[in-house]
Order: C-alpha cells, then structure tokens, then sequence
C-alpha cells in the first residue's frame, strides 16, 4: 500500500518480556485491524517462558511481520529507539504484549 496523507503507514510495535499468556492476543489484535496500512514489529526482550516460541510461531504465519529477539534485556527506550531507525510508518503506536487494540482503533 502507498504511504500518504490519505492513506498512512502506521507502524504498530509490540514488546515482551515473559508475556506468553497474552501475547497472541496483542498480535492478532494488531494484524487485524480494520485499517490495513500498517506494520508490525514484535521485539522480544530475552523473555525465559515460551514468547519466542509463539512470535516464530506467528511469524510463519504471517512473514510480513517483523520480529527481533533480544538475546540480552535491551529495556523499552533502546527497543523502541531501534524500532525507530527501521520503521517507515508516519504514524507509530507501542503496545507492551499485554495491551490489545479494538480492531478499529487505527482506523479511527
């Protein structure tokens, strides 16, 4: 999709750190927004339960996703930062992997 006033990239970045029980609910909440010009960037912070499992798990069902998984705890400011040089969205929302989006709320 084309990236313009009309119609904006919206990057969406989802962070975690031993989240595994809400995680799939705050990505599937992202993927499936009613407004579709967006990104997603899931970063894991060297999580010790099962997220990296479910974000590969994610990923092979969705490609388009972004994933990056810290082998050492980074914090929220550099994950976020990072995220940052990379996104190409005009717009930029940050969930922590328990948030969730109502599936309009880009849209409006």
């Amino acid at each position: 999709m084309k990236n313009n006033i009309y119609n904006p990239k919206v990057t969406i970045i989802i962070t975690s750190k031993n989240y595994d029980k809400f995680l799939k609910n705050s990505v599937n909440s992202a993927i499936n927004q009613s407004y579709k010009n967006i990104e997603l960037y899931v970063v894991d912070d060297n999580s010790k339960d099962t997220s990296v499992k479910i974000i590969k798990d994610i990923k092979k069902k969705n490609p388009k996703i972004n994933i990056f998984l810290n082998k050492k705890s980074k914090g929220l400011q550099k994950i976020s930062n990072f995220v940052l040089k990379k996104c190409k969205g005009i717009y930029f929302i940050r969930l922590d992997a328990d948030d969730w989006l109502h599936k309009d709320s880009i849209k409006k």
